[in-house]
């Protein structure tokens, strides 16, 4: 059994401030020890026995062994926070044909030395998978404990038992096969017995083959459906056919790109006229998927580093869909296309009046270039006409986040953004420019930067 040096509080997420205030110690008056008499030995009658002096004995037999903490509480700030145990998580993402499961189980358990020394163990079980198209390609498990010794301890007897963790003294309750323990500022529920995690490991890779395609030209393989997973596999020994040049932001806002690696070839023939979104989630190296119109170098229509582009083509057209990046064994890409319904009246008009908007009240969270906008809120307008809109913000006591993109297909895809911090002292606040067409609808996404909230007040306005 490994012991490491692990406080209680810190197993259980929390640390003595954040789980609450510790209370004041009770100052206890020294007994006089000033009498001669200092003798200790146990008085005992004529016949030998021990007489009894009507002291108390510590006998906490009925608490040695393991329990299984069932629930764990705190006060702090007026407010009772409570962790049941198992305490447990589970997320399950499916899109475009990927699935990626996780889970993760902590048990917590508390055993009880004849020395009345406790060990806290708090114990972790945790698994991952990755599945495309049905297919896992990808599972890993693991499981341990962790084991804290030397700072808990149990005292009393079966009237009054007493738990103490880290200096704070816990009153106990032995009921049946269960114990409750508190104070003000602390409650745990434990029951008898419970199953320490052993360490473990389990992890199971099936990377699919690199496809086989027959290249006619560039193209390695043609698609006139659409779907989830279209084209997927390895991508180990591919080669460089073209030579597109690729960058901007990654899909976790970093500034990235890709020049002439190896690649995918795919030609798609639209089945109806639409707006066509070409995504590669589950791809799981860097890499960027740009749109051609035939093999020449440099020839890209557009392209993106986060994974996704849109197209807007009429019935028979027809593009190529490049997938490039660095292969490797341990590398899976994932090609989808689906058409995207451009229906944007989810969004609001932009209201007349813009000159005190509520933060607070906005629910939507975006990421932009500029970083997280959240609380947001997204907003259609129509361009009144061609040139510079200017969004004017006026005083703030908060950071916010203004950003513009085209309401149409990949209109996305050039979003300008701006970041204003505090503009308290300001006695004008600043201004966001983008040029607008007349006649185009533009979304137009406000809010607090990280978490921030506050009054905004905004004017728009374009020079005729």
């Amino acid at each position: 059994m490994k012991t490491t040096a692990i406080p209680f509080f810190a197993l259980l997420g929390c640390s003595l401030t954040a789980c609450g205030e510790k209370e004041e110690e009770t100052e206890t008056t020294d007994t006089d020890t000033g009498s001669e008499d200092t003798d200790t030995d146990t008085d005992t009658d004529d016949s030998g026995e021990a007489e009894d002096t009507g002291e108390e004995v510590d006998n906490i037999s009925a608490l040695i062994g393991t329990w299984t903490l069932d629930s764990f509480s705190y006060s702090y700030d007026g407010e009772v926070y409570t962790t049941n145990f198992p305490d447990e998580y589970t997320s399950i993402i499916e899109h475009y044909g990927v699935v990626w499961s996780t889970a993760f189980t902590r048990t917590a358990f508390i055993d009880v030395l004849d020395s009345g020394v406790v060990t806290f163990i708090s114990s972790y079980v945790a698994a991952e998978s990755l599945t495309i198209d049905g297919v896992e390609i990808y599972s890993y498990s693991t499981g341990y404990s962790d084991f804290e010794e030397g700072t808990s301890s149990v005292s009393g007897n079966s009237d009054a038992y007493q738990l103490t963790i880290e200096d704070e003294t816990l009153n106990c309750t032995l009921s049946a096969e269960s114990l409750s323990c508190e104070n003000e500022a602390i409650a745990v529920e434990l029951s008898v017995g419970g199953e320490i995690q052993e360490s473990f490991e389990t992890l199971v890779e099936t990377w699919p083959a690199t496809p086989e395609y027959i290249k006619e030209n560039c193209v390695d393989a043609a698609i006139t459906t659409t779907g989830n997973a279209l084209e997927w596999g390895g991508f180990e020994g591919v080669d460089d056919n073209v030579s597109n040049y690729c960058y901007g932001y990654d899909a976790d806002g970093n500034y990235s790109y890709i020049y002439s690696g190896e690649d995918f070839i795919f030609s798609f023939e639209a089945p109806n006229d639409g707006c066509f979104g070409f995504d590669t989630t589950g791809t799981d190296f860097h890499h960027a998927i740009s749109i051609s119109d035939d093999c020449n170098d440099y020839s890209s229509l557009s392209c993106s580093m986060t994974g996704h582009v849109e197209h807007e083509m009429e019935a028979g057209d027809e593009v190529l869909v490049t997938i490039e990046g660095e292969s490797a064994a341990e590398q899976v890409f994932n090609l989808s296309i689906n058409e995207i319904a451009l229906d944007f009246s989810m969004h609001d008009e932009i209201p007349a009046d813009t000159s005190a908007l509520d933060v607070s009240t906005f629910t939507e969270v975006v990421d932009s270039t500029c970083g997280y906008i959240s609380p947001a809120r997204t907003y259609r307008w129509t361009a009144p006409g061609t040139g510079q809109l200017s969004i004017n913000i006026g005083i703030l006591d908060f950071e916010m986040i203004v950003q513009i993109e085209e309401a149409s297909c990949g209109g996305w895809m050039n979003p300008t953004c701006r970041s204003f911090g505090d503009l308290s002292s300001k006695a004008e606040g600043n201004v966001h420019r983008r040029s607008v067409q007349e006649g185009q609808e533009y979304l137009i996404t406000i809010g607090g930067a990280n978490g921030e909230t506050g009054i905004l007040a905004m004017t728009l306005s374009l020079p005729q």
